[in-house]
């Protein structure tokens, strides 16, 4: 990062500082016995860098938000995905969210692209003031989960324990456990041994071949309890991913509101005007 200030020998003709990001090739810089004088443009004042930051910004969050819309929807209605998931809240509410987190990304990031291309002060507006709610509303998530972590944990266990009946009793059928068994490669509440009264384990327990009870080898026999417990104790990790994602949203209400505030400038004078000593 290059600063430079400006500064006038005299106190009382002091008018303000300027510090700036990048220089532009025809940025210019003028010195005089008294002051460092600078003659900015807004197409190559340093809003043309947070401007093309922004854009860079929001298409990445636009496609993560496609990520993570498309994702939800697959695994909301596809057949293979969580058929039965209706009965459980839990995992009902989850995936909703998801969804409801990549239409939100998908809407934010194109209005901060478009804001940002067009030099759109009520664009980049709605878009600082949204990014504010869903900022604020991720840390009082993120405080809530910390708090009521330990029932947090007993409402997955029991949400677990009725995904291993729900396969018992809708034998042969692909239900939501089994998307669960194949994405954390586990099987079971506790081990395979949980599915003895059905003599087999489900087909994505050993995704090769309709294993027996009795096989002693299988590709994911841990349980899904202890495979997911791992991951929520996992807290560092967590902690690490919600204050990366707090950052990047702090980083994108700066560049909004100080991009909103040179087009307001803009609007007033045209460009930046000189300062002159």
């Amino acid at each position: 990062m290059i600063v430079v200030w400006y500064y006038v020998a005299n106190p009382r003709s002091f008018t303000s500082c300027y510090s700036c990001w990048c220089f532009p090739a025809n940025f210019r810089l003028r010195c005089s016995s008294t002051a460092i004088v600078f003659e900015p443009t807004m197409g190559t004042s340093c809003a043309s860098c947070i401007r093309f930051l922004m854009i860079i910004f929001n298409i990445v969050f636009t496609v993560i938000g496609l990520v993570l819309l498309g994702a939800g929807l697959y695994f909301h209605f596809s057949s293979f995905g969580f058929r039965g998931m209706e009965n459980h809240n839990f995992l009902a509410y989850t995936f909703i969210l998801i969804i409801t987190v990549g239409a939100l990304s998908v809407v934010l990031g194109t209005l901060g692209c478009c804001g940002s291309y067009h030099y759109s002060r009520c664009l980049l507006g709605f878009y600082f003031a949204l990014l504010l709610i869903i900022f604020a509303a991720e840390i009082a998530v993120g405080v809530a989960g910390f708090v009521y972590r330990d029932q947090a944990q007993q409402l997955v266990h029991s949400t677990l324990k009725a995904g291993v009946e729900d396969i018992k009793l809708h034998r042969g059928e692909i239900r939501w456990m089994d998307t669960i068994q194949l994405m954390f490669q586990c099987c079971g509440y506790d081990n395979q041994l949980d599915y003895g009264v059905l003599h087999y384990v489900p087909n994505t327990c050993c995704p090769n071949q309709q294993c027996s009870i009795g096989n002693s080898i299988f590709p994911y026999f841990p349980g899904c309890k202890g495979k997911i417990d791992s991951i929520m104790h996992n807290y560092f990790v967590m902690c690490i991913l919600f204050v990366s994602i707090a950052f990047v949203e702090l980083i994108g209400l700066i560049f909004s509101m100080t991009l909103c505030c040179a087009v307001r400038g803009r609007e007033h004078e045209g460009y930046y005007r000189a300062v002159h000593a």
